[in-house]
């Protein structure tokens, strides 16, 4: 699973350093677009990432914040 993780990441990041089709020219893209994109590029890597934690809510049951049921060790 982390290896498909890892390849899944390398390929996306082959993808935007090398494009399929360099000879067409796209059009120039604002120093706020490139922003804007390397925010959601980071976003993504990590939301993949977080996937794989365990948080606590899972050891509770996801109980004792949302229904204000005492949590039981």
């Amino acid at each position: 699973m982390v290896l498909q993780f890892l390849l899944r990441v390398l390929h996306d990041l082959h993808a935007f350093l090398f494009p399929a089709h360099p000879e067409i020219i796209p059009a120039k893209k604002t120093n706020a677009a490139n922003k804007i994109e390397l925010f959601f590029i980071i976003f993504s890597f990590f939301f993949q990432i977080f996937k794989f934690l365990p948080f606590p809510l899972k050891k509770t049951g996801g109980k004792g914040l949302a229904d204000n049921t005492p949590i039981i060790n």
